[in-house]
C-alpha cells in the first residue's frame, strides 16, 4: 500500500468518524427533546401552545385552517385551490401554459397570522404554495385565502422549502442535496422548532443531569443561560421599539440575540444552520441585510 492509499484510507476513516459523531449528537438532540416533558412538564404545555410547536405539522385535518375549493391566483396568473383528497389534501394548480395538475400537500407552514402549504413536486423537493390562509378572525379581515406579493413562478427555488424556509422551521435539519441525481433526501430530528433548537447543548444538559447535577457546571450545562431575558418596550414618541436589559447580564443577552437571529433575522447563511451555533460570532456565520428600501419600512 502505497503513501496515497494510507492518507485516502485514513481520510475516509476520519471521515466515517465525523458522520457517526455527527449522527449520535443529532439522535441525543432528538431523543433528548421527547424527554424534557419529563423534568419540564409545565415548559413543555406552554411550548405546546407555541409558533414554535406549530412551525411544520404534517398535514391532517387538524393542522391544516384553510378551507378547500376556492380558487386563488398569485402575481403570475397561475391559480391554485386546496381540494380534499381520501388520504390528506391535494393542491390542483392550473398555469397558463399547462393543463390542470395535482401535487399532494404535505405539510402545513406557520399557524398564525398566515398559515402557508407545501407539495411534493418530486425529487425530494417541497414547494411552498405562493398563496396563503389568513388565520386571523373574520372581524380582523382573515379566515381567507390571498396571494404572496411575489412574482416568481411558484417552482423557483424562491419557495423551496428544502432551500429557502428548512432550516428554521424544523430542528436538526439536513438538506442532503445530490448534485449528481439533482435531488433531495432531506431530514430532521425534529420536524418543528423543537426544545433543541434554541437550549443548544441538550445532551451536555443530561451528562450534567447524570452527575449529580453540580453547581459548578455553567448553565446546568447549556451553552447560554436563555432564562436571562430583558423586554421590548416602545417609548412614547418614539416608532420603533428599543429593549430594556435593565438589571440582567447584558452580555448573556448579546449571546441570546444571537441565538435567535439565526432565524429572526433578514440574512444570508454562510454554514447549514444545524452547525451554526458552532461558527462562533453571528458576522463569522451569517451575512446580516441592511434596513434597506424593498427590505424595511422606513420606521425598521
Amino acid at each position: 500500500m502505497g503513501v496515497i492509499d494510507v492518507i485516502n484510507l485514513l481520510s475516509l476513516i476520519m471521515f466515517r468518524r465525523a458522520l457517526t459523531m455527527a449522527c449520535l449528537l443529532l439522535a441525543l438532540a432528538a431523543a433528548a427533546d421527547s424527554d424534557c416533558a419529563a423534568c419540564h412538564p409545565k415548559e413543555t404545555a406552554r411550548w405546546q401552545q407555541s409558533h414554535h410547536h406549530a412551525a411544520m405539522a404534517v398535514a391532517t385535518s387538524k393542522a391544516v385552517l384553510a378551507t378547500a375549493d376556492d380558487w386563488i391566483t398569485d402575481k403570475t396568473g397561475t391559480r391554485f385551490r386546496l381540494l380534499n383528497a381520501s388520504d390528506g389534501f391535494n393542491a390542483e394548480v392550473v398555469e397558463s401554459d399547462a393543463p390542470a395538475a395535482q401535487f399532494p400537500v404535505t405539510h402545513t407552514f406557520g399557524v398564525y397570522p398566515l398559515q402557508q402549504y407545501l407539495v411534493d413536486i418530486g425529487g425530494g423537493r417541497l414547494q411552498a404554495l405562493p398563496v396563503a390562509w389568513d388565520a386571523r378572525p373574520e372581524a380582523e379581515g382573515g379566515q381567507r385565502w390571498f396571494a404572496l406579493d411575489s412574482d416568481l413562478n411558484w417552482r423557483s427555488f424562491g419557495f423551496n422549502w428544502n432551500t429557502s424556509c428548512a432550516d428554521c422551521h424544523s430542528t436538526g435539519l439536513r438538506k442532503n442535496y445530490s448534485p449528481a441525481s439533482n435531488t433531495f433526501n432531506t431530514t430532521w430530528s425534529a420536524i418543528n422548532v423543537s426544545c433543541a433548537a434554541c437550549h443548544r447543548g441538550i445532551a451536555e444538559h443530561h451528562n450534567w443531569l447524570g452527575r449529580g447535577s453540580p453547581d459548578s457546571a455553567a448553565n446546568a450545562g447549556f451553552n447560554q443561560p436563555l432564562p436571562r431575558r430583558g423586554r421590548w418596550e416602545f417609548t412614547a414618541g418614539q416608532s420603533i421599539a428599543h429593549r430594556s436589559d435593565t438589571g440582567v447580564d447584558k452580555p448573556a443577552h448579546s449571546d441570546q440575540l444571537a441565538l435567535c437571529a439565526d432565524c429572526h433575522a433578514h440574512r444570508t447563511l454562510y454554514k447549514p444552520q444545524a452547525t451554526a451555533a458552532a461558527a462562533g460570532h453571528l458576522a463569522d456565520r451569517m451575512q446580516l441585510s441592511l434596513l434597506e428600501p424593498g427590505l424595511y419600512h422606513a420606521d425598521g
